[in-house]
Parts: structure tokens; C-alpha cells; sequence
């Protein structure tokens, strides 16, 4: 049986209820697989974050060890002042970014109720399994979508983690010239 995306399937199909048993299958495996995806796209953005956090640490440390030296006169003081505000700046931008990513986003399932009344509407023995293709195949398809959108949100998080690492770069350097 061949069936147009978006088409709903055709209550005179032919399908034995083990091939409406095997495309349920496969397509609960893909919607499975689709979250998985979408749970590697979220930790690799968590880790991007993390890796960000620890070099900011190290930078701040340096800066404000630095920052309380007796020698360290104002013009050192306001640089490092500055170079830490923008390197904050940048990583709270960053976690923000990395926040609207991982909101989670609103996909069309179907309810229990919704089945119920599948088994009151049915007219033959496989019409209830050709709704639960029909309506996972679209579960499916909406998962991928909503992954797109993730991929595309982890590349802004991966230029947002790119300043933020330039960024609190620069305050370690303004800090190492500071001690020179």
C-alpha cells in the first residue's frame, strides 16, 4: 500500500495486522531514535556550556587574584573590571541561548480519549492500527522537524560559546599583561 504524507490511510486498504504491527513498530522506533537525537543535541549544548563555565572560572580567579594586589593601580583595576563584565556578559548570553534551546516545545500527540473513540468509530478489525500509523507516522514527522530546529538552535549556541570562550580569553590576557 503506498500512502501520500499528510494523507490519511483509506478505510478500504489492504493491510494484514502484522504489517500494520510492523509499521507501528518502526515508526515508535523512529519517534524513539528522534528523542534520543534530541537528548544528544541537548547535552552537547550542556557540555559546550560546561567546558565555557570552567575557563571562565579560571579566568575570573586569575582576574581577581590580580585585582587585589597592592601594585595593581586604577587603570589595571577598570580593565579587569571591564574585561570580567564583558566576559560575564557573554556567558550568561550563552546559558541563555543554551535555555531557549532546551525549551521544550509543543508536538501534536494523541490522547487516550482519542483512541477510545477510535474503537468506538471502527468499521473493520485493522482501523484502529491504520489510525495509530497514520497519526504516529505525523508524531514522527513533527520529532524531526522540532530536531531541526534544535540543530539549528545548538549552532547559535556554538557561536554564543566562540565569544564567550574569545571573551573571557581577552580577561585572561588583560590579566597576564596586568602581572607583567
Amino acid at each position: 500500500m503506498v500512502t501520500v504524507p499528510g494523507s490519511t490511510p483509506s478505510p478500504q486498504a489492504d493491510a494484514s495486522s502484522e504489517d500494520l504491527g510492523n509499521a507501528i513498530t518502526v515508526l515508535v522506533a523512529r519517534i524513539d531514535e528522534q528523542f534520543r537525537i534530541t537528548e544528544r543535541i541537548d547535552a552537547k549544548g550542556r557540555q559546550v556550556f560546561a567546558v565555557c563555565a570552567a575557563f571562565y572560572v579560571g579566568a575570573q580567579t586569575l582576574a581577581f587574584t590580580i585585582f587585589g594586589e597592592d601594585d595593581v593601580d586604577h587603570l589595571e583595576r577598570a580593565s579587569l573590571s571591564a574585561t570580567a563584565l564583558v566576559a560575564t556578559i557573554a556567558l550568561v548570553y550563552l546559558a541563555q541561548r543554551l535555555l531557549d534551546n532546551e525549551r521544550l516545545r509543543e508536538e501534536r500527540l494523541f490522547d487516550a480519549g482519542g483512541i477510545v473513540s477510535w474503537f468506538e468509530q471502527a468499521n473493520n478489525d485493522a482501523y484502529v492500527s491504520r489510525q495509530l500509523v497514520h497519526n504516529l507516522a505525523h508524531v514522527a514527522d513533527e520529532r524531526v522537524r522540532t530536531n531541526e530546529h534544535r540543530v539549528a538552535g545548538y549552532n547559535s549556541v556554538l557561536a554564543s560559546a566562540r565569544w564567550a570562550l574569545l571573551l573571557t580569553a581577552l580577561e585572561a590576557a588583560v590579566a597576564v599583561v596586568v602581572r607583567v
